[in-house]
């Protein structure tokens, strides 16, 4: 949804990003928190959408794991200038290589506001006015990059067609 003024309806700010897998091990299961190594926020000029850029870099102990499940949470506060309304959100695993410090909307990609592979990706849906924890499975995603299947070039969280 976008606000009558051209402004995007919806607003989630991201405060701390984390990932945490549980894998299965020779030596039993565990799970490790993985801290993001970076993230952007990219904006489209024209129309205000901003979709939020992620990666994570896996320790050692992940290499040759078994993922069993694998989920990303960062605390948010949703904002909306439709009170009516529901948020829910994408996430996609990132196709090209990308650094926070030079990205940009149109900036470091191939296409504008991002390259991803969008047949891969977790949802996540708020209603507005909450401060929460957004919370995405994203246990195939991450059990591709341990595997050597995907490159692990990160997420990209953006808001559903229509939102």
């Amino acid at each position: 949804m976008k606000a009558a003024c051209g402004m995007p309806a919806w607003s989630l700010v991201p405060v701390a990003v984390a990932l945490t897998v549980a894998m299965a091990t020779p030596a039993q299961g565990r799970s490790v928190l993985v801290a993001a190594s970076d993230v952007a926020v990219i904006v489209d000029p024209e129309s205000a959408e901003s979709r939020t850029v992620v990666k994570f870099e896996l320790p050692g102990e992940v290499a040759g794991a078994t993922v069993e499940f694998a989920v990303v949470e960062y605390a948010a506060a949703v904002s909306s200038s439709d009170a009516a309304g529901v948020l829910t959100l994408d996430v996609f695993p990132v196709t090209t290589e990308w650094d926070g410090d030079t990205v940009a909307w149109s900036d470091g990609w191939s296409a504008a506001g991002g390259d991803f592979d969008p047949e891969v990706h977790a949802v996540w849906t708020a209603v507005s006015g909450e401060s929460s924890v957004v919370r995405f499975d994203v246990t195939e995603m991450v059990a591709a990059w341990v595997s050597g299947s995907r490159a692990n070039l990160g997420l990209i969280v953006r808001s559903a067609p229509g939102e």
